[in-house]
């Protein structure tokens, strides 16, 4: 709100109101899928994997409004985050298993013989 000449002035909010020809319960149901959406643990990689690709796939069609391909999004750098501490955690594990004797790969050049 901001005064002018003694008038209070209202300015709406671009994330306030529906869009037109959406109906009041449009953000209510835009936040009841963000919230439903991003309390989900992913059950393994793999399912964060695949959720993660169709989610990506859904923002790439360009079909989405703007209040669902922000919830999207919020959902995806979840699951991306979720899919890098599993990938850190599958390499220490790696690293406990060969005790820390990991070397790195030298392909072999043919002059050793």
């Amino acid at each position: 709100m901001e005064r002018r000449k003694g008038r209070v002035v209202k300015r709406a909010s671009i994330l306030g109101s529906p869009a037109a020809g959406q109906g009041p319960d449009y953000l209510l149901r835009i936040r009841i899928a963000l919230m439903s959406e991003t309390t989900e643990i992913p059950l393994s990689f793999e399912a964060a994997l695949t959720e993660l690709e169709n989610l990506v796939g859904r923002m790439e069609s360009g079909d989405l409004p703007l209040q669902e391909s922000l919830a999207v999004y919020k959902r995806g750098a979840e699951l991306l985050t979720y899919c890098q501490n599993a990938l850190k955690d599958a390499e220490l594990q790696v690293q406990v298993l060969e005790k820390g004797l990991l070397q790195p790969f030298q392909p072999d050049d043919g002059n050793n013989g």
